[in-house]
């Protein structure tokens, strides 16, 4: 059949009579169209042609040879398209999916636990007690009266709590057997045989035993209430006698005064420590490799934090500077303790009031060795923040005014009380960075820094007060000494000596390179170009670097300052330029013979080898080996199939088979999943728009039914009206 589709389509549908012009009567009664006599199959011939038309639906089973089956009883070439039916597949899906929304729906809220509700169970009770609470139970539930209510119906006889009552000649024998009771109530009237005691008398009965026992109950307690007022009123008169007879001894004892006091010593040891075996004291040569070992430690650890290492413990290294050892500290601790008993002394909470107290003693390092003894933290509560304080004010008073044995009770204080004394020095590095702007450093702040490389290790590559200090003695040493030697002053010329000196101290371990040091060196040359003058002295005090006048010590102090930079940056390439530079200066000053001329031809010397030796290399990229690119002949498939894998590697074949069929079934559950959702999701609107239009539908009726009604009222209301006019 020739053209679109759609023409085929139409086509189709008039051969089977569904369009076209159907009002005519057919020649041919056996071919009918289904508008005429087979309205019934209308909707399978509909089906039949949507199936043909539908390509999508159709499958084709591709073999290599025709194979003729038969399937249906029919001949069927295996091969052949065959149809799908997505209606039937759609609706046996969605009606799976219903079954299972309903199943979920009622099932919700609940589980499949077995509860045994029965009572008794599972409370611990044994099989008697069981039994007996259920028959109680069972009595309570049967009885048609209130379970709380103490009153019955005195005209109700309960047949089934008559044959439980035990009597005599007409008489009950629960009260006398089974209580004896002795009641101050009026006596009940006997009896007649044969008669059965209503509900009223039985629960008057029962009220009346559970008074009695009340009332028991209450006697007893009183009666020991008082008892035991009594005791109380008596035990301090027997605790005195009791305490009498415990001074004058045992009353009645045959043992003599050695055996009583041996007793006594005795019964006291029970709460002696008991006695433990005392560590082997070790051998001087253990001695020696548990000091040196521990010298390593700290040493490593030193090292650790030199490089930048933050989880390095520790931060003091004077057992590495040969200081006492730890059972020399131990033995001095316990002679300390040893002493005679301390004074009162009084804490000084200022520098002022530690001077003070100072200039009364007249001793400053027995005051202050009164004040760690008494003010020990185990002492008191609070000493450790008093001593935290205290180690601050100490460093404030030795920088103005130092002292070396009051230095070293510093630096070992230090050890165990920084809190206060590291916000103190933060708090100073701002007082003296104002001051460097100004030029106007005092002897204090000289001092500071020189303590601070002797409290904390210098060595470290992040320190809050080691760093900071470095970057304002830098600081120092390019602002004080300019480039006009002018407007140089000698005394800044001493102090950016002091300065050199301790930046030296500070990097002896580390080796950094500070290259305001070098530059300082040269200009200080420069400046004490007009001194004249032979002299060995090179030893500076504080006084002198804050006087304005040249000095010849000022140049030997150059000179050793040059010996030691050069001895400590001997390994930088960089100081190759930095001998260049100085050796036309000290040429100058080895002609005049300024200073010390044995030191200066000895730094001279130095200089010349180390230049010598150091070797200057051009800085190049780094030089690598010329790799050839690598060249794979490809390898081809014959036939090749995408879908087919040609790796070689079984396992790495099983790998992707595992890894595609799982991606499969992934992508096929998430599908279903997502059709699962949908189709709740539409039932749950179904179900809500159902309820919506009851609800509205109901409603409706309602108003509808007020409406009549009131219209009817309505309607008689005016017809009366009428009536009565």
């Amino acid at each position: 059949m020739a053209g679109s589709q759609l023409k085929k389509l139409k086509a189709e549908l008039k051969s089977k009579g569904l369009v076209g012009q159907t009002n005519t009567k057919s020649r041919n009664k056996r071919n009918k169209a289904p508008s005429e006599s087979r309205k019934s199959d209308k909707e399978e011939i509909l089906q039949g042609i949507r199936s043909k038309f539908n390509v999508f639906d159709a499958r084709i089973n591709r073999v290599k040879r025709d194979v003729t089956i038969i399937e249906n009883g029919k001949f069927v070439k295996m091969g052949e398209s065959e149809k799908s039916n997505p209606t039937k597949s759609n609706s046996f899906m969605n009606k799976n999916l219903k079954i299972a929304y309903d199943l979920h729906k009622s099932q919700k809220g609940k589980n499949s636990r077995l509860v045994d509700r029965r009572f008794g169970e599972n409370s611990g009770l044994s099989q008697e007690e069981r039994m007996l609470q259920r028959f109680v139970k069972e009595r309570e539930s049967s009885s048609k009266r209130n379970k709380f209510s103490i009153e019955s119906d005195e005209d109700s006889d309960d047949d089934d709590e008559a044959e439980f009552m035990l009597s005599h000649d007409g008489k009950t024998l629960a009260h006398d057997e089974e209580f004896g009771m002795d009641m101050e109530e009026e006596p009940t009237q006997a009896l007649a045989p044969g008669h059965r005691k209503t509900k009223a008398e039985v629960m008057k009965e029962i009220i009346a035993k559970s008074k009695f026992h009340k009332a028991e109950r209450q006697k007893v307690f009183r009666q020991t209430q008082n008892e035991i007022d009594t005791l109380d009123d008596q035990f301090q008169d027997i605790f005195q006698e009791a305490g009498k007879a415990t001074k004058n001894g045992p009353q009645f004892s045959d043992k003599k005064q050695e055996d009583i006091l041996y007793d006594e010593r005795v019964r006291g040891l029970v709460f002696d420590k008991r006695a433990v075996p005392a560590d082997r004291t070790k051998t001087q040569e253990e001695l020696e490799t548990q000091h040196n070992e521990r010298l390593r430690k700290i040493e490593d650890e030193r090292a650790k934090r030199m490089e930048g290492e933050r989880d390095a413990e520790g931060d003091d290294l004077d057992q590495f500077w040969g200081s006492e050892s730890d059972e020399e500290s131990s033995e001095k601790a316990e002679e300390l303790d040893r002493d005679d008993e301390d004074e009162d002394v009084s804490f000084p909470l200022t520098l002022e009031e530690f001077s003070d107290a100072i200039e009364v003693e007249e001793d400053p390092i027995e005051y202050v060795n009164k004040i760690i003894k008494t003010y020990k933290p185990h002492l008191k509560e609070g000493n450790k923040d008093r001593m935290n304080k205290f180690v601050a004010i100490l460093f404030k008073y030795v920088t103005k005014k130092p002292d070396d044995e009051l230095i070293k009770i510093l630096k070992k204080l230090s050890e165990s009380y920084n809190e206060e004394l590291v916000g103190f020095l933060r708090a100073e590095m701002q007082e003296i960075q104002v001051r460097i702007g100004a030029q106007a450093l005092e002897k204090s702040d000289l001092v500071y820094f020189a303590l601070c490389g002797l409290i904390f290790s210098s060595s470290d590559k992040y320190h809050l007060i080691i760093i900071p200090n470095l970057i304002l003695m830098n600081e120092i040493l390019s602002t004080f000494i300019p480039q006009d030697m002018s407007r140089i002053e000698f005394k800044h010329v001493g102090q950016c000596l002091f300065i050199i000196d301790t930046v030296l101290q500070y990097q002896r371990l580390s080796k950094r390179f500070e290259p305001e040091v070098n530059n300082s060196l040269i200009k200080i040359l420069k400046a004490c170009a007009s001194i004249n003058g032979t002299s060995t002295e090179s030893v500076l005090s504080l006084d002198e670097l804050f006087v304005e006048e040249p000095k010849v010590s000022y140049v030997n102090k150059t000179y050793e300052l040059i010996d030691r930079m050069s001895g400590l940056y001997k390994e930088y390439s960089s100081l190759k330029n930095f001998i260049e530079q100085l050796m036309p200066l000290l040429s100058r000053f080895q002609a005049k013979k300024v200073g010390n001329t044995h030191k200066l031809q000895a730094v001279i010397d130095k200089l010349n080898k180390l230049s010598h030796n150091i070797k200057l290399t051009p800085l190049v990229l780094q030089a690598h080996r010329k790799i050839a690119i690598k060249t794979l002949q490809p390898k081809f498939e014959e036939n090749f199939n995408p879908g087919k894998s040609y790796d070689l590697d079984l396992n790495k074949q099983e790998v992707n088979k595992m890894r595609a069929q799982l991606k499969k079934e992934k992508k096929e559950t998430l599908k279903d999943i997502r059709k699962q959702n949908a189709f709740e999701t539409n039932e749950r609107l179904s179900e809500k728009i159902k309820m919506y239009d009851e609800y509205h539908s109901k409603m409706s009726k309602i108003v509808n039914s007020i409406s009549t009604i009131e219209g009817k009222e309505k309607n008689d209301y005016e017809k009366e009206k009428k009536r009565r006019k």
